[in-house]
């Protein structure tokens, strides 16, 4: 509950999941703590998902904005950030019409108890820019699923993920 409440003093909205109805649609998505409000002082053990990072500015040396000519690489976990490599990232983001961010929700360290999407590629989606605005989660992503948006020409496919590597890694394209 006090790292959501915390989340709207750092101007960050809710996070939703379109695929619900009701309040689900608003605060839907359990990735991250900017979904549903928790009453246990202590948990869960999770961060903020990809969009709410992005316009935190917290990994700005790990995070990729990707053109129109795609990109592939790894992803890991925001809480492996130290064990990275120089072109390992945390959030990767494609803006179309929208934002577009994938990230790989490693279930590890600080967000060993994420509530939804664990050891999976996320992908989310926000208005342009980086101001006070809801975000949804679109896709939970295994290796070898894709996504692709009916609203655009985003696509992503993940190649691989390797929990055994040290950090774990996603590949995606």
């Amino acid at each position: 509950f006090a790292a959501h409440e915390v989340g709207h003093n750092l101007v960050l909205a809710h996070s939703g999941d379109p695929a619900s109805t009701g309040l689900d649609a608003t605060y839907g998505d359990e990735s991250g703590m900017m979904g549903f409000s928790y009453s246990n002082d202590d948990g869960p053990r999770q961060c903020f998902n990809a969009p709410k990072n992005w316009q935190l500015g917290w990994y700005d040396d790990k995070q990729i904005s990707v053109s129109f000519d795609g990109w592939e690489g790894n992803l890991i976990g925001l809480s492996e950030i130290l064990s990275a490599a120089p072109d390992d990232m945390v959030i990767a983001k494609v803006d179309l019409n929208e934002s577009y961010y994938v990230s790989f929700n490693r279930k590890t360290g600080i967000n060993s108890g994420t509530a939804e999407g664990g050891n999976q590629v996320l992908v989310h989606k926000r208005e342009l820019g980086t101001g006070y605005a809801e975000s949804d989660i679109l896709a939970y992503l295994n290796s070898g699923d894709s996504y692709s948006s009916p609203d655009s020409n985003f696509r992503v496919t993940v190649n691989s993920i390797d929990l055994t590597s040290n950090p774990a890694r996603a590949n995606v394209k």
